[in-house]
Parts: structure tokens; sequence; C-alpha cells
């Protein structure tokens, strides 16, 4: 199924859809503190909303043989990751989801050659780890 990221009106940039959720079962919406009091009872506070912002969605290659994206769409995710509280529309098996990048988890955007050439192409191909949450 397709993957695809859209920045307000600007045209859809199609993502490779061997790029992989390796955080999708990482997270909860369920936070919860645990304290002991001074006479030794446990506290427990607890707070569940599955719509919740904030959940983490890392997308990266399975292995060095998938995903492989050109380097003009790195420089346009980079172009994008560039501006600053930028939300965009992230299309993950057919769910359309509100995302921003994580820069708070640097390299939002990860992007490492297939074959380092010393004459950057904008067809060269890349390795690319994007970082996003949802908002």
């Amino acid at each position: 199924m397709s993957i695809t990221l859209q920045y307000g009106t600007d045209p859809v940039l199609p993502l490779d859809e061997d790029l992989y959720w390796v955080d999708e079962n990482q997270y909860s919406p369920v936070q919860s503190s645990v304290d002991v009091s001074l006479d030794g009872a446990l506290i427990v506070q607890e707070d569940g909303d599955s719509t919740r912002p904030g959940r983490p969605i890392t997308l990266q290659p399975i292995d060095e043989n998938s995903a492989w994206m050109i380097r003009a769409d790195v420089d346009q995710l980079n172009a994008w990751a560039a501006i600053a509280g930028a939300v965009f529309t992230l299309t993950l098996r057919g769910v359309a989801r509100s995302v921003k990048f994580r820069h708070h988890e640097k390299p939002a955007v990860d992007a490492k050659p297939v074959v380092h050439y010393s004459d950057v192409q904008p067809g060269d191909f890349y390795l690319v780890t994007l970082k996003f949450m949802e908002v």
C-alpha cells in the first residue's frame, strides 16, 4: 500500500512503500506515575486517551536493499523539515495522519547515500529514515 507525504497544497510526495514503521507497537496512549507514600502505600496514577497526540512514527528501510529514495526527494524532505511548526499529511496504510517532524530527536530526516559519489546528482539513491509524530 502506498505511503505519501503532503504539505498544504504542495504536490504529494510518494514515499517508498517498503518503508517500515519501526515504532508502531511501542506506543501506548496510557500514561502513569507510581509513587510510594510516607506510610509505604503505593500510589498509582493513570490517564489514557486514545487520541493523545505525540505518537511517534519512524519510517525506515527494512534493510540496505529496500526503500531507496532519490536525492531530489531527499532535498524536498529536508526543505519541508526546515519549515518550523509545519504540519503534514502522512498517508500510511490508507490512513491520513497529521504529523510533524520530530526535531527533538535529531536528525528528523536521516539520509545516507547508497553509493557515495563526489559529484552528487538529483537521481542518486539514498537510504532514508524519517521521524514524525502525530499531532
